[in-house]
């Protein structure tokens, strides 16, 4: 199967960097909904060199900045997806707590996926599976400055993660 993103959109490209072309997001159920594409074909954000990881915060910023200065979302959300285009693509997706008008068109923001709960017990065996697995993991980030000791010990201790709400 061929990747269309590989290719250009027509009607649909905004700005390119070395690495990165940004176009407009064919769903704007957000006003301003566009997203970042890797220039060549990777399936797997990992695999990014050290040069298109620079030059993707270069352009996210950019790509920030020039949404806040036309359109005053109240927060963004960004995602790397790749559900429907196996290929690296960053979404970049601004929110509004109020509606917004642009040419003529009103642009509500609604958040189309309803929460799902999990009882306690599913919740805290997920999370200690999670922690199970990171742990086995060996790391590829050296330490930082504050972490730095005589000897490593992630191999033999959890990471301590820290619940999200």
């Amino acid at each position: 199967m061929e990747c269309h993103l590989c290719h250009p959109l027509p009607g649909y490209e905004v700005w390119e960097r070395p690495h990165w072309r940004l176009a407009l997001n064919y769903n704007q159920n957000t006003l301003g909904k566009c997203f970042l594409i890797l220039k060549r074909h990777d399936e797997d954000i990992c695999d990014l060199t050290p040069d298109e990881l620079s030059d993707l915060w270069a352009t996210l910023r950019r790509v920030r900045d020039a949404l806040c200065a036309r359109f005053q979302p109240d927060r963004f959300n960004y995602s790397f997806l790749m559900n429907q285009d196996r290929h690296v693509h960053l979404h970049v997706i601004p929110r509004y707590d109020t509606r917004r008008t642009f040419a003529g068109t009103a642009f509500l923001d609604r958040d189309p996926v309803p929460p799902f709960s999990i009882p306690d017990p599913v919740r805290d065996q997920l999370v200690a599976t999670m922690r199970e697995a990171m742990a086995a993991q060996p790391s590829s980030i050296p330490p930082g400055p504050e972490q730095a000791t005589d000897h490593d010990q992630s191999a033999s201790s959890p990471l301590p993660l820290h619940p999200v709400r």
